[in-house]
């Protein structure tokens, strides 16, 4: 059953971009470009700081809901009978690469980027943190991407601004959970597993609630990304 999928060997290339591209269709482009819109008002300082707190968790919510459609997506190419394991694997893997290019607004790669957005807003650098960012022609999205070779990395990559205040100001004390009481250094040196768990819990679109859990354990997880 795996060559059903194509009647000839030169259908191979072009029905497999077609499933690719199919499969992991989503709205990171569109999402991107209202991200954009925040992020110019956030610059120009034409918008509160609540109010870019509550436009960035939706905007989480709908990236998270976008990575949980195409990893569902995901499980029924893995599941299907109508491709190899192999090739299953390998076409999740190219899949995978799309969610993680920034560049090309992939949801995951914006995700966590959102998730660094929220943690400058609630510390009330959010201006100077785009600024900043943007000044090296990142956090810009006006253009499809014409090259690969930018995934989820991109957005931790090194910024002295904001990762200077992280190292200052951001090791807090966790509030609620497992860790209550204890910084956030401690836990990072104490509990690698825990500190694994939670960064792949983000990544996948979980705790962009406005709590006080989800706001800690996205501030938790920016600080071990600084």
């Amino acid at each position: 059953l795996s060559h059903v999928f194509w009647a000839a060997p030169e259908q191979e290339l072009p029905l497999t971009r077609w499933l690719t591209d199919s499969v992991g269709r989503n709205r990171g482009r569109q999402i991107a470009a209202v991200l954009g819109g925040l992020l110019d008002r956030a610059e120009g300082g034409s918008v509160s700081g609540e109010d870019a707190k509550g436009e960035l968790r939706a905007l989480g919510l709908a990236l998270a809901k976008e990575v949980k459609t195409v990893r569902r997506q995901q499980s029924f190419l893995r599941d299907s009978c109508w491709l190899t394991l192999q090739r299953a694997v390998q076409l999740c893997n190219d899949i995978d690469r799309q969610l993680d290019n920034l560049q090309a607004a992939g949801p995951r790669a914006l995700l966590l980027e959102v998730a660094r957005l929220d943690v400058a807003a609630e510390q009330g650098t959010l201006q100077s943190y785009v600024s900043s960012r943007r000044a090296r022609a990142e956090l810009i999205w006006s253009e499809p991407a014409s090259a690969a070779g930018a995934d989820a990395a991109n957005w931790a990559a090194a910024d002295p601004q904001f990762n200077g205040a992280v190292a200052e100001d951001g090791d807090e004390a966790f509030q609620v959970g497992k860790h209550r009481g204890r910084r956030f250094s401690e836990v990072r040196r104490d509990d690698a597993d825990y500190c694994r768990r939670v960064s792949q819990q983000v990544s996948d679109g979980k705790f962009f609630k406005d709590t006080p859990l989800d706001r800690q354990l996205r501030s938790f997880v920016a600080f071990l990304r600084a």
